[in-house]
């Protein structure tokens, strides 16, 4: 799709600059396929992105959680925070 995702981001910080610099260029320039896909993906779980965007995510649910937790129990504050738990495990 052309976006720069948490998790790509992250990973082209991590990565040396040359090899940042040609999944960027793969990732504009590039047609879409499979084996694009499978390439940026590979890139993305080899300098962790992956794992940083999830951590990231789990550590933004817990302050979410925290922050309603103030309010008196309700629907809204259990709508609130079940929409905090699909956020965190919803599929991409």
């Amino acid at each position: 799709e052309k976006k720069l995702t948490l998790p790509l981001i992250y990973s082209m910080n991590k990565a040396p600059r040359k090899e940042a610099k040609k999944i960027l260029s793969l990732i504009k320039n590039g047609e879409e396929s499979r084996e694009r896909t499978e390439t940026v993906r590979k890139f993305v779980t080899q300098y962790g992105g992956l794992i940083y965007a999830e951590r990231t995510a789990i550590e933004y649910c817990e302050r979410a959680r925290a922050s309603i937790g103030t309010f008196p129990d309700s629907e809204a504050k259990r709508s609130l925070l079940a929409f905090v738990e699909f956020a965190l495990t919803r599929s991409a």
